[in-house]
């Protein structure tokens, strides 16, 4: 028998680790995690600076150095939207919406395209800041732009989690709607016994594939969450041990839930 051919169990999948980690984002995670759970584990005060100082002083290092990477990895991201940008200036979703609007009136979907634009272009200054900070962090601008910009920054986020929650309601809703039509009409024709069997397979397939993106839906919906309650520390200026164990929790699950999503997308 062939080397090729003696059957080897992996636990670990390998190939799905290989290209969750290949995708920049990926990666930025998986530094998340490790940084989060231990701004966790300081905070809970599991490795304090008397009891532990060598090992208190060695994580908090760690954390540190993962968060100045994450940042450095994260430079340039203004081109994504810049990208969300352009696609919707092409699709002209937000120039019909607005005509429509001028002549019947304000409209849930139209504001949310209009505001789609806004925070699209809000994105990308804030990436940019974003970057101004990071370059100021590392020394290659001079380290006065960070206190100017990191409270604009925290700004502009919370602004764009605002919108992000209330589009991913809207759009939970609308997959909400769908499914409960989708399983009415499959539960009817699994009654009705007249619809043939590859019909009735592709049904369920639709339903399934609808359920996991309402799923996904939700999972995004708590992330978002958690984004708001990390940066509503920095906004409104929460401080001690209640605004550092917020934001290390908030961190943590935020950090969680968006692996666990790139962990889907890499299947």
């Amino acid at each position: 028998m062939g080397a090729s051919s003696v059957p080897v169990p992996f636990i670990l999948p390998a190939d799905r680790v290989k290209k969750y980690l290949q995708v920049a984002d990926g990666r930025d995670k998986a530094l998340k995690i490790i940084q989060y759970c231990i701004k966790v584990v300081l905070w809970s005060e599991l490795v304090t600076k008397t009891r532990h100082a060598d090992v208190h002083q060695r994580i908090k290092s760690v954390a540190s150095h993962f968060s100045t990477t994450r940042k450095i990895l994260r430079l340039a991201h203004c081109v994504e939207p810049y990208l969300e940008l352009r696609d919707l200036l092409r699709e002209g979703e937000p120039w019909r919406s607005m005509r429509d609007m001028a002549k019947k009136g304000l409209h849930t979907r139209g504001v949310m395209q209009v505001f789609a634009v806004v925070i699209a272009g809000l994105g990308i200054v804030n990436d940019c800041v974003d970057d101004v900070i990071c370059l100021a962090k590392i020394g290659a601008l001079d380290k006065k732009w960070v206190d100017r910009l990191e409270m604009t920054s925290s700004r502009m986020w919370m602004a764009s989690i605002i919108y992000d929650i209330l589009d991913n309601l809207r759009g939970m809703g609308k997959i909400a709607t769908d499914l409960a039509m989708r399983q009415r009409a499959l539960a009817t024709a699994i009654a009705s016994k007249e619809v043939d069997a590859d019909q009735l397979a592709t049904d369920r397939s639709a339903v399934a594939a609808l359920e996991q993106k309402l799923f996904v839906q939700r999972v995004s919906f708590f992330k978002l969450c958690a984004d708001y309650a990390f940066d509503y520390v920095d906004v409104f200026h929460v401080t001690g041990r209640r605004g550092d164990g917020i934001q290390a929790i908030a961190g943590l699950i935020a950090a969680l839930l968006s692996t666990y999503k790139l962990w889907l997308k890499a299947k």
